[in-house]
């Protein structure tokens, strides 16, 4: 029965993570630094519990009454802490559209995270200890704890795959946060109750949440919380999908859609200024436009007017989520069925890069409706890469048109930056770049050089007769200003930015600089130093550490030298495997969409096939945890480094590596991370002997390790030092501890000489 607790613990994990996560990212309007500041939080805040409130079980009599309590406090929370998620955001952030700065989105994941995340980390840490004491007796504990811990782990590790997998693709689709909550909840308390039978705490709690789970009062109490979340909102309807939350709210027969918090359809009456100048600048160049091809955001505008056009025979529609297009229908004012119902429109629930990759046609324009790289899976359709392949779906005059924020007044040095680094980009790719400076910068971007546009789309205005509201003569004349676009030239004349690809995704780090001035200018040094980051900043730090660490362990008895060392070295190892595991496992994601598009079902499969190997892994060396020692844990971290430099040499040599080898690198990468963990319990325990201690300490460094990488792993220092560099790094992390290792291993082997 305690298995199945276990198993249950590592699924309720994977389940309260993602569904914060997705609860957060609606206070945080998600972009890659606000998803890698709650991801690393949650995993700060398990090492927490696993480390300090975690060892208390070994002082407790009645351990397996100490395991409920907490379990059952961890039921109690989970729920709650959704609720409070969605009534703080109405009072933190009463205005629409409203963003949270960097210092105020840690401080407030921390606080919502914690009660959930610090318990079942302390829960892996108490049932280590309890597994240890079914399974072995006073006399054997020494011996086998490790592998009991090991057993634990994997266990653990399991449940987690189930849990992903079921929250993913059965749960989230179906039911509502809280629904889902209160039934783990229901699950967990359970459990407790079947532990132990007598044991009557959990019982009143497990009969609340059934009551409530099984009554109308589970979606009065969602609907309470979302009104209280959008304040002043009149909403509608809040759908789930595997790619986010939907939400739309209605006023005065005007919708607006909400994608993760953000608005990204306003019907029937949209920003026309804008939606004219985005589709008619760039239609009015083409002398006979037909096929036209629409990456995001099309509908609620976009359609529309590019329909105005009479020659206009074809428009494919690409929109990733297809909640989105099944809300608008559900929902349909004349503006979007117009859009949708029209002969010449044809919808595509599909990754835009993907379906550009795979269709045979050719496009007159292709626009990209996405105004920003806010992460590494949008910034893909912003790189020289995606340009080239755009460029060889173009007709002969073809145009590439997409935005990027912008100013009329002054830019920034982080605007200025972000739109070089696609502007260099584009002009790799591209002969003719024209720019229309506004608050959203339009790239108008062909093979073909063109002369005379102003002229061309003046003309061609008048011969359309399109029906059009602002988009004037004496406006299009404004807008296409020599003095406008030669002080947008000036402006970024002398900025150096790194130009924008798959492997060196610098414009997301620009854009989160960009958003970060907006939203918390006091932190915009954060930024700055993070700038200048490189292999040598990397190695000094490094090598300081190291100096530090060996100071550490020389100063002090000798007799006491060999266990200092086990205990340093050790817990090195696991932290930076930690910081390894939780890179290649993005850098596996990443390379992976950028090459083959963002399929949902293929990287929910890498992050399984990585946990799998993780799993697998730590089964084996915990089958053969009596055969193996420190020599057996020093090749392991030696392997782990070479896996790093070899992603270095795969990503810089192969054009194009086939699927299969991401697959297999992932269960790999996964299987030598999740390997060293047993054995280092097992090193561990032979110089502490304190199970609790030896469990919590290890599994909380492992989390340390991935907190350190969610920190700055997609935020820093893939998009500034790529992904090639970035791996470089990794290795050099790795051989940091593998020089300690080697320490350890050569005092030990003489300390057994001596004796």
């Amino acid at each position: 029965m305690f298995i199945w607790a276990i198993l249950i613990m590592g699924a309720s994990g994977i389940c309260a993570e993602t569904l914060l996560l997705r609860e957060l990212l609606l206070v945080f309007y998600g972009n890659e630094l606000s998803i890698g500041m709650v991801l690393a939080n949650w995993l700060l805040l398990e090492s927490i519990g696993a480390i300090f409130i975690g060892r208390r079980i070994e002082y407790s009599g009645e351990r397996i009454k100490k395991f409920i309590n907490w379990q059952t406090i961890f039921a109690l929370f989970l729920p709650l802490s959704i609720f409070l998620t969605r009534i703080l955001k109405g009072y933190l952030l009463p205005t629409p559209g409203e963003s949270l700065g960097l210092l105020s989105i840690v401080g407030y994941s921390l606080f919502i995270l914690a009660p959930v995340s610090i318990i079942h980390g302390a829960l892996f840490t108490f049932a280590c200890r309890i597994h240890a004491d079914r399974k072995t007796t006073q006399s054997e504990r020494i011996d086998n704890a490790a592998q009991q811990i090991g057993d634990v782990y994997i266990y653990e590790t399991v449940g987690t795959i189930l849990g992903g997998v079921i929250i993913t693709y059965l749960l989230i689709p179906h039911f509502h946060s809280l629904q889902i909550t209160l039934g783990i909840s229901i699950i967990n308390l359970a459990i407790c109750v079947l532990l132990k039978r007598r044991y009557i705490l959990p019982f009143p709690l497990l009969l609340l949440f059934g009551i409530i789970l099984f009554s109308p009062l589970t979606y009065k109490m969602d609907k309470l919380s979302i009104d209280k979340q959008w304040k002043g909102q009149n909403i509608i309807d809040s759908e789930n999908s595997i790619y986010g939350n939907i939400l739309v709210s209605e006023r005065e027969n005007q919708y607006t859609f909400f994608s993760d918090g953000v608005p990204v359809i306003t019907t029937p009456v949209p920003d026309v200024a804008s939606e004219e100048e985005f589709v008619h600048i760039p239609m009015l160049i083409l002398p006979h436009p037909e096929d036209i091809l629409i990456i995001g955001g099309g509908a609620g505008g976009y359609i529309y007017e590019i329909l105005k056009h009479p020659s206009v025979k074809r428009v494919d529609y690409c929109e990733l989520d297809p909640l989105i297009i099944r809300l608008l229908r559900k929902f349909p004012t004349p503006l979007t069925e117009t859009e949708l119902k029209s002969e010449r429109v044809n919808v595509n629930c599909i990754d835009g890069r993907l379906f550009i990759e795979r269709t045979p046609l050719k496009y007159d324009a292709i626009f990209v409706g996405i105004d920003s790289p806010s992460d590494l899976q949008t910034n893909r359709l912003f790189t020289r890469e995606f340009f080239s392949i755009a460029r060889s779906k173009l007709k002969d005059n073809g145009f590439l048109i997409l935005g990027l924020p912008g100013s009329l007044s002054y830019l920034s040095p982080e605007l200025r930056k972000l739109n070089v680094s696609v502007l260099n980009a584009m002009r790799s790719v591209y002969t003719f770049v024209r720019i229309v400076p506004g608050e959203i910068n339009m790239y108008i971007a062909s093979s073909h050089h063109y002369t005379n546009i102003e002229e061309s789309i003046q003309r061609r205005l008048i011969q359309r007769q399109l029906d059009l509201n602002f988009l004037t003569p004496p406006c299009i004349t404004y807008k296409l200003d020599k003095h406008r676009l030669n002080w947008f030239n000036k402006s970024i004349q002398k900025v150096n930015a790194k130009g924008n690809s798959d492997y060196l995704p610098s414009s997301v780090f620009y854009y989160l600089a960009y958003w970060n001035t907006q939203s918390s200018p006091y932190t915009s040094g954060f930024f700055d130093r993070f700038e200048g980051i490189s292999i040598s900043t990397v190695m000094l730090p490094l090598s300081i550490l190291i100096v530090i660490i060996l100071a550490f362990i020389t100063i002090g008895s000798r007799r006491k030298l060999v266990t200092r060392l086990s205990g340093t070295t050790v817990t090195f190892a696991i932290v930076t495997s930690g910081f390894a595991g939780m890179i290649f496992d993005l850098i596996i994601i990443f390379t992976f969409q950028s090459l083959y598009g963002y399929v949902y079902q293929m990287i929910g499969l890498l992050t399984a096939l990585f946990m799998a190997g993780t799993g697998t892994g730590g089964f084996i060396i915990n089958r053969r945890l009596n055969r193996c020692g420190l020599t057996t844990f020093l090749c392991l971290d030696l392997c782990v480094f070479l896996l790093a430099t070899s992603f270095s040499l795969l990503l810089s040599s192969l054009y194009s590596p086939p699927p299969f080898l991401f697959f297999l690198l992932s269960f790999i990468c996964g299987g030598f991370v999740g390997a060293q963990f047993p054995l280092a319990n097992k090193i561990y325990l032979e110089r502490a002997g304190d199970i609790s201690r030896t469990s919590g300490l290890l599994y909380g460094c492992d989390l340390l390790g991935g907190w350190i990488a969610g920190m700055i792993g997609g935020t820093a220092l893939l998009p500034i030092l790529g992904l090639a560099t970035t791996s470089l790094v990794v290795a050099l992390v790795k051989l940091s501890s593998l020089f300690l290792l080697v320490v350890f291993y050569v005092v030990n082997r003489i300390a057994k000489i001596k004796h």
